[in-house]
């Protein structure tokens, strides 16, 4: 008999104990205080969180369901079923804070994923079903540093080393000022246990080894105060990116932009007078579009780039895979492959 793409375990009123959670609790006022200040979410609003069953994530439910009655939330819990440990630590969590879990099998290595490998396609479908508003994620101010480094040192586009934002469409990052340690602590401090995944000992990812290995050093021997560093840096370059994506906007009807559903067409002359950054920004906007699953590689729009610089004519298939790009007349069509 086929497994069910959801499963639903509803909320536990046989818990043995209800969970509490002073409101002196220096990690809770600090939650408080970063929820008004952030706007992530808002009095009254429905969440899906997303639990793993290990540490961020185990932190992130229990803020949550401490102040749901305070801000009148509607909270419901999600698990991506990957360990029975994590499976277990997500079913225990959901019957102490008596919130309602809703599972679903993995869909495989495709499927697009945030930085800690939660699979945010099948949470979406949870979301969906549960008329939450938002995806509410675990990634702490650490998930900052390691994606904006390993962004950089892979090639990273304006909008990479911009970093991770607090609300990113449906999905919001409420902890994102707040570190590892501290969620470590703060459990730690109400003895509520949560599952230690194995993969955060792996060296298997970017992010991973940037956690690992280099982060350590960096802290150590170059720059302690790391996270405010690139604080001021992302600030400046989220800046940069938002002024740098209007600019593209306007240019759009310069370049007699015109987008349907499966091509974009733009005057191949009128682009390629335009400066770098914004030919660069029309050619990344064409990508999201026609392939928003995928992301831009730099490498790859830089070649395309100056292909289209040199004015060079014919096809160039395969430059932005999975796009075909090719050159008619006055005429560069984007299409997806």
């Amino acid at each position: 008999m086929p497994r069910p793409l959801l499963g639903s375990f509803p909320m536990v009123l046989t818990s043995p104990s209800m969970l509490t959670i002073p409101t002196t609790d220096p990690l809770l006022q600090e939650f408080l205080r970063q929820a008004e200040t952030a706007a992530t979410f808002h009095r009254g609003d429905r969440l899906l969180l997303a639990v793993s069953g290990g540490l961020t994530s185990t932190a992130l439910a229990v803020l949550c369901a401490s102040i749901r009655e305070a801000w009148e939330l509607t909270l419901h819990l999600g698990h991506i079923e990957e360990t029975p440990d994590a499976e277990r630590a997500a079913r225990a969590l959901g019957a102490r804070l008596r919130l309602p879990l809703h599972t679903a099998p993995r869909r495989g290595d495709h499927g697009e994923k945030d930085t800690q490998g939660v699979d945010l396609s099948a949470l979406r479908t949870i979301r969906e079903m549960t008329e939450s508003r938002v995806i509410a994620t675990g990634e702490t101010r650490d998930s900052q540093e390691e994606t904006l480094l390993a962004s950089f040192l892979r090639g990273a586009s304006l909008d990479d080393l911009g970093g991770l934002a607090p609300i990113a469409g449906e999905i919001i990052r409420p902890l994102l000022p707040i570190s590892r340690k501290e969620c470590r602590l703060f459990l730690e401090r109400h003895q509520i246990p949560y599952s230690q995944c194995p993969d955060r000992l792996s060296l298997a990812g970017a992010e991973q080894r940037v956690r690992l290995l280099l982060l350590p050093i960096i802290r150590h021997h170059i720059q302690p105060a790391l996270s405010s560093a690139l604080d001021v840096s992302t600030q400046l370059l989220r800046d940069d990116a938002a002024f740098l994506r209007a600019l593209s906007d306007a240019a759009r009807s310069e370049v007699s932009w015109n987008a349907r559903p499966h091509e974009v067409t733009v005057n191949a002359p009128r682009l390629r007078v335009l400066p770098p950054s914004l030919r660069r920004r029309l050619l990344a906007d064409a990508f999201r579009l026609l392939a928003p699953e995928q992301r831009v590689p730099p490498e790859d729009l830089l070649r395309l780039d100056r292909e289209i610089h040199g004015g060079n004519t014919g096809t160039a298939r395969g430059t932005l895979a999975p796009l075909s790009i090719e050159r008619s007349g006055d005429t560069l069509l984007i299409r997806r492959a």
